[in-house]
């Protein structure tokens, strides 16, 4: 018989043997798209470009307890403009220093919720009932950066539906404002690169 330590590095071992098999086994999702350098609503990956300008008509207003205003294309131009760091114009600046508001929150004020910095993750194609060719993608896009821990997350989810609708999904976690487009084309024009 093994000395205890020798048993339980032995069990250590196969433990993490048995976790490497099975993270192999599952399929590799939550890949990070590119931001296209001619467009911060335009995302790249896998020779794919997804165009969010296609989706709807921007920005959007939307009401969920508070008020927002939201454009993943260029900086929303409201009272968000002046509030919280973000430089008066508001407008994207070559060096970055000044990328604008994506989604502004009024509440007891206004609020940045989200810069125009977007972090944007394919989460592959989820299953689309009996017929496994019918399968439906879902694109992630987070924008941070807002004032006092503010955020959103936008999830572009393809459905069978033929209207593409934007909503507000609430606030959760706290402080994480959370948008849902759906729609057969909830991700935009979809081109071949370049994007």
């Amino acid at each position: 018989a093994l000395p205890a330590p020798h048993r339980a590095m032995k069990a250590f071992g196969v433990a993490c043997m048995v976790a490497t098999l099975l993270a192999a086994a599952v399929p590799a999702q939550g890949y990070q798209l590119a931001v296209s350098p001619r467009s911060v609503c335009r995302f790249q990956g896998n020779g794919t470009c997804f165009d969010l300008s296609t989706v709807m008509d921007w920005p959007v207003h939307l009401n969920h307890g508070y008020s927002y205003v939201f454009d993943p294309c260029k900086p929303v131009v409201s009272h968000c403009t002046e509030a919280h760091g973000v430089r008066g114009v508001n407008r994207t600046a070559a060096d970055g220093s000044d990328p604008g508001i994506a989604v502004c929150q009024h509440a007891d004020q206004y609020y940045n919720a989200g810069l125009l910095q977007p972090f944007a993750l394919w989460n592959g194609v989820y299953p689309g009932g009996d017929d496994p060719s019918r399968g439906k993608a879902r694109v992630d896009i987070y924008y941070g950066g807002g004032q006092t821990w503010r955020n959103t997350h936008l999830t572009l989810q393809e459905t069978d539906a033929d209207n593409v609708t934007i909503a507000m999904m609430g606030e959760a976690p706290f402080l994480q404002y959370n948008f849902v487009i759906t729609g057969k084309n909830a991700l935009g024009h979809v081109d071949i690169y370049p994007c």
